[in-house]
């Protein structure tokens, strides 16, 4: 009957570590792979492009009201200016307003006048050269449509007093037109200019007849801030 215990519990030990082997033998072994990754777009900067086009001679010299839509009569690399009044002939000058692509500037606008009414005009042309639409910030281009004034200075002889008085006669203006004669004014914040396509631009140094215009005794110049027109991808 011992005997017959012994064999019993020799036999229950022997399964049990069976069953332990058997257990370790089909042990499942787990892992975890981890997959890292990130992305750098760097969009090329020169995809997004405005040309500027200037008056040429030809253009300048033709009749206003037929060419300003014609975009074959412009250059890159100037604008002529018109001068004139609507009164008697009056020796009025401008420069040639240079132009910079690849800076994106016009420079060199310059006018000399010397009664109310005389004006001098430059005209441009604003092209969508790039792959994106191009927006313009119309709502900081708005107060530029009535004309700005600039800082007076008095040349040497010439009152200071009257010519505080006359510098505000003086204005620099500007308006931008649509490709089809539209003055971009309206309430909108942003205006599309689509690839491709382009407006018009126009700066004008204007003397203006006030109803009660002041005239210094000589002489003076007047400065005015540059103007910057804003563009963006954004809408």
């Amino acid at each position: 009957m011992k005997k017959n215990r012994q064999s019993k519990l020799v036999a229950i030990l022997a399964l049990c570590v069976a069953v332990v082997g058997l257990t370790l033998g089909f042990a499942a072994f787990s892992n975890t792979l981890t997959i890292s990754s990130s992305a750098t777009v760097s969009p090329d900067k020169s995809d997004f492009k405005i040309t500027i086009l200037g008056f040429n001679k030809e253009a300048a010299d033709s009749n206003l009201d037929e060419d300003i839509l014609d975009i074959d009569n412009y250059n890159e690399l100037m604008s002529y200016p018109r001068v004139g009044t609507s009164l008697v002939e009056h020796n009025i000058s401008a420069t040639s307003a240079v132009i910079d692509n690849n800076n994106l500037t016009i420079s060199n606008i310059s006018v000399n006048m010397s009664y109310p009414e005389d004006l001098g005009a430059y005209y441009f042309i604003l092209i969508n050269d790039g792959e994106y639409d191009a927006y313009f910030d119309v709502d900081s281009f708005k107060h530029l449509y009535d004309g700005i004034n600039g800082a007076c200075t008095a040349d040497e002889g010439t009152s200071v007093d009257l010519v505080n008085l006359a510098c505000d006669s003086v204005v620099l203006r500007s308006v931008m037109i649509s490709k089809d004669g539209e003055a971009i004014i309206e309430s909108v914040d942003k205006y599309k200019i689509e690839k491709g396509e382009y407006v018009f631009l126009t700066v004008l140094v204007e003397y203006q007849k006030l109803y009660n215009n002041i005239f210094a005794d000589g002489d003076f110049s007047v400065k005015f801030d540059d103007l910057k027109l804003k563009f963006s991808t954004a809408k």
